[in-house]
Parts: structure tokens; C-alpha cells; sequence
């Protein structure tokens, strides 16, 4: 496999797998690098696609599974700013950064890769909620101040709320131009996942949470032309 993409893209789509995931499995066909992976813990699963218009040169026909240790990626591409990165795999992955008048090599080990593709929850979700990353961001830590769990609920308002035995948080919206939703749902979710989740977004990126009452959430967000989306399982209070 030969191809080309800017470096900056690649960071940013490895940026919203690494909080999650220690390696994964990624898989190139003709439209495109796409990878699906679970956390440790099995909670959340992580889905990042990169299509093919996104890539400077890309191989007219691939089917093609290459895994690698996500942190020693992110390693290395923090080493480049404006440059494009070449990219060739073999028995390992060779990645060539070209600038201006400059280029440098990397080649990293490949670890044994995933058979079977993981195949995403069938949920038909009932709610959904459209906000600004940053907002979103700021509620969830608000939250950590009264709790390891956040619950989200939607009816003619969007109401985020946390506790514990000494503290109380709650926040509540109206449909506005940063904060859109539909329809009636509410969940509870561990905030640790949702901050790892956000990690990739800048204030402006636009996240939809797709929301049934006590089912896994989708959230899902652009990063340019890169698609990324989580599925996190909720908890159930049965008190």
C-alpha cells in the first residue's frame, strides 16, 4: 500500500482514536482508511473514516488490514506540523514526512491485526441533540463536580444533570442556534468516556448526540473531511 495525505489530517483522526484505544486495526478499500475498535473496558466503541478524496494519492483498488500501537502513532505524528506524510506498508509501516526542501523517515512495527470486522449496536434512537462542541465540553466537566455519571434527557428542553451524596449540578437549554434537539429520551453515561470522546474537537465542531432512554448513545462529529463516531453504553440506575 502507497499513499499520500497531509499530516495535519492524519493527526487530528489519530487524535480521537488514541484516547480510547491502545491499537487498532484499520482497514483500506476504495473508499477510503476506516477503523472500528472497543476500549479496554468494552464500554465504548470508536469508529474514524478517512474516504478516499481526503488523500492526495491513494491506490486505485486496496483491500488491505494493517494494525498499529495507536500511542507510538501519535508519537510520531506529533513530530510534524505543515508537511505531507507518505505512507508505504510492507512487513512494517514506513512513514516519510516531506516539506519544504526537507524529509524524514519513520518506520514503525505492525501488530497482528483484527480477522473480523465489529459491527456497530443496532439501536433506533429516539432523540437527538445538536451543540456546540465547546458547550458540550463545559457541561460534562460541570458535571464532574457533582459526579462520575452525567444523565442527558430531552423533552421540551435539553436537560443535562449529575449527583452524589453531597452535590447537585444541573443545566438546562432551549432550542437555540448553538443547542438543537428532538424528541424525548434519557440516559446516563460515565464522564470519564464522554471527555476522552471529546478530545479531537475544537470549540466550533458541531456534535450530535443521538439519545434513547437507558441505550447506547452515538455521538458523532466531523474533523474536516474526517468522520468520527463513538457508541458509549449507558449506565442503568436501578435504585
Amino acid at each position: 500500500m502507497n499513499l499520500k495525505i497531509k499530516a495535519k489530517v492524519l493527526r487530528d483522526a489519530i487524535k480521537a482514536v488514541n484516547a480510547l484505544v491502545e491499537e487498532a486495526t484499520f482497514h483500506a478499500t476504495d473508499a477510503g482508511i476506516s477503523l472500528k475498535a472497543m476500549d479496554a473496558s468494552q464500554i465504548t466503541m470508536v469508529f474514524m473514516e478517512i474516504p478516499k478524496d481526503v488523500f492526495l494519492e491513494y491506490p486505485t483498488s486496496i483491500d488491505e488490514r494493517f494494525c498499529l500501537d495507536i500511542s507510538r502513532l501519535v508519537e510520531v505524528l506529533s513530530r510534524t506540523k505543515d508537511e505531507m506524510v507518505e505512507i508505504e506498508t510492507d512487513t512494517q509501516m514506513t512513514m516519510r514526512f516531506v516539506g519544504e526542501g526537507r524529509k524524514r523517515t519513520f518506520k514503525l512495527p505492525l501488530l497482528e491485526s483484527e480477522t473480523q470486522t465489529r459491527k456497530e449496536p443496532k439501536v433506533e434512537h429516539e432523540s437527538f441533540v445538536v451543540v456546540d462542541a465547546s458547550l458540550l465540553d463545559a457541561v460534562i466537566k460541570d458535571s464532574q463536580l457533582a459526579g462520575d455519571h452525567i444523565n442527558f434527557e430531552t423533552t421540551d428542553v435539553f436537560k443535562a444533570f449529575s449527583h452524589n451524596e453531597t452535590n447537585d449540578f444541573i443545566a438546562e437549554y432551549e432550542p437555540c442556534e448553538t443547542v438543537v434537539f428532538e424528541g424525548k429520551a434519557k440516559a446516563m453515561f460515565p464522564v470519564k468516556f464522554l471527555v476522552d470522546m471529546l478530545k479531537a474537537t475544537e470549540g466550533a465542531t458541531r456534535v450530535k448526540l443521538n439519545l434513547s432512554t437507558d441505550r447506547p448513545m452515538k455521538m458523532e462529529y466531523n474533523l474536516d473531511d474526517v468522520k468520527v463516531a463513538y457508541w458509549l453504553a449507558p449506565r442503568i440506575d436501578n435504585q
